[in-house]
């Protein structure tokens, strides 16, 4: 007896994004589902990254206050972050890049020129019910003295995107693993 699953195909691809190794695995899909999944990590990357001073979320961590356009995507992991922050009395905390920064991890470790750039003042442990997501407008305000650093909930969220696009493509399967 044959089943689909005998005569499925496994098309696979590896690249650096997000300071790591994503692998992509799709199940009966074609190249143009890899390159989908690759370009719209790189996507994401280049909208959350702390790393990059043109991304939503640098912009956000210098606005001192003022509000932030985003894109839909950021406005999602930003309400991920605020629950994730809520449902765990503070244990998770998107707030602890000053932290990170003052303890030497201020540069990318895959691409060294690329630096975390920080207002003076910035404070970490702080609370993200300040944090102001306004919809309809697509801005972010947040208080003077927080910044976010995404990092495993940026990573794990993109995957999931990724993922969830790639099975409207109608693949069989799919497999996003970013860094973990």
């Amino acid at each position: 007896m044959t089943t689909r699953f005998a005569t499925s195909q496994i098309i696979e691809r590896s690249f650096a994004v997000m300071g790591n190794t994503a692998h992509i695995s799709v199940v009966d899909g074609i190249d143009a589902d890899l390159d989908f999944a690759q370009f719209r990590l790189i996507e994401l990357e280049n909208l959350w990254s702390r790393f990059l001073t043109t991304s939503e979320i640098s912009q956000l961590n210098l606005s001192e206050g003022a509000p932030v356009s985003v894109h839909a995507e950021t406005i999602r992991l930003v309400k991920y972050m605020k629950v994730g922050r809520q449902a765990t009395n503070g244990l998770f905390d998107p707030t602890l890049l000053p932290a990170l920064v003052a303890n030497g991890y201020g540069r990318s470790l895959v691409e060294p020129l690329h630096i975390t750039l920080l207002p003076g003042g910035a404070k970490f442990n702080q609370p993200l019910d300040m944090v102001v997501i306004n919809e309809s407008s697509h801005t972010i305000s947040m208080p003077k003295n927080l910044t976010l650093d995404p990092g495993a909930i940026g990573k794990g969220l993109a995957a999931d995107i990724v993922a969830n696009e790639l099975m409207q493509r109608e693949v069989a399967g799919v497999c996003v693993n970013v860094g973990g």
